[in-house]
């Protein structure tokens, strides 16, 4: 099993008419006209890339002429708010615009259960588009999201270490973090504490600590996993980068990927999760999805500074 590439394509690729042309298109088209054929709506997230909304509104245009009904967010959302909402809304296919490793534009389709599409479900022939046009009309991603991460994290730990600030690149998920219910460690402010950043995909989290140094993904890893295992018993499967077996030997099985953050990600939607993780601080967790999650992650990094052992 292998998952679905995204496509790869330029601004000027959508100019002439799709992103067919590039690397992984004819694939992604195949797959979104035959999923429409029984499902004529899908949910296009986009990061918090600059140019990004504008290229998620060409590509709406463009799946609409397919026959296609097309549900947007407002602002640029995490991978994992489009995640949770295809199972909550049973929707079969998702999309989500992020820039690619060859700076140009990427499109992953995501399945029903959240994570990457598996190529032995890409259809064999190229179906004709639907006899009419569809529409483009909002969704919301975030609200789901957020109270999904708000459960997962304890809501009676005390911050023992305060961020001194929080970078992250999405207005209306940074309102309601702002909420008073809303996650309270995260909030918590001290002008001494590390800096925490996320990534434009929500997956990808940066600690600086107070010295200017970073933090390792390895040393998040071993602080997360230490905390879930001892404190909360948790248990499960390990997907890692190849050659870091021995890091999470003693929390449970563990799958090595040759490969790269989508792999890890594909082979983290089969398995009973603890987590799954890759460079640059991406981490996946159990009971949420098989994408990293830097706003989670970070409450768990939270918890486990202030975990009294």
């Amino acid at each position: 099993m292998k998952p679905v590439r995204p496509a790869v394509f330029s601004g000027s690729d959508l100019i002439r008419g799709g992103w067919e042309a590039g690397p992984g298109g004819t694939d992604l088209k195949r797959l979104i006209v035959s999923t429409g054929l029984t499902f004529p709506s899908v949910a296009l997230g986009y990061s918090a890339r600059t140019g990004a909304k504008a290229i998620s509104a060409e590509i709406s245009r463009l799946l609409a002429g397919l026959g296609l009904n097309v549900f947007l967010p407002k602002s640029p959302v995490p991978i994992m708010a489009l995640s949770l909402e295809l199972g909550r809304r049973s929707m079969p296919l998702g999309l989500y615009l992020d820039e690619s490793v060859e700076g140009k534009w990427s499109l992953l389709p995501l399945a029903l259960h959240g994570g990457p599409v598996d190529d032995e479900n890409l259809p064999l022939e190229n179906p004709a588009p639907l006899a009419r046009n569809g529409v483009v009309g909002e969704i919301d991603l975030l609200g789901n999201y957020l109270c999904k991460v708000e459960g997962l994290l304890d809501p009676y730990a005390e911050a023992k270490v305060k961020l001194s600030s929080l970078d992250i690149p999405f207005p209306e998920l940074e309102r309601g973090i702002k909420e008073p219910k809303a996650l309270g460690l995260i909030k918590a402010r001290d002008p001494k504490g590390p800096r925490a950043i996320i990534d434009p995909s929500g997956q990808g989290l940066t600690i600086v600590n107070p010295d200017g140094t970073l933090m390792s993904t390895d040393s998040m890893v071993k602080t997360i996993g230490e905390y879930l295992t001892r404190a909360r018993s948790a248990s499960g499967a390990v997907v890692c980068p190849n050659g870091k077996r021995e890091l999470g030997a003693s929390w449970g099985e563990v799958t090595e990927i040759n490969g790269d953050g989508l792999e890890m990600s594909h082979v983290a939607g089969f398995v009973n999760l603890l987590f799954g993780w890759w460079e640059g601080g991406i981490i996946a967790h159990q009971g949420h999805g098989p994408f990293g999650d830097a706003l989670l992650t970070l409450g768990y990094l939270l918890e486990a500074w202030s975990w009294d052992r």
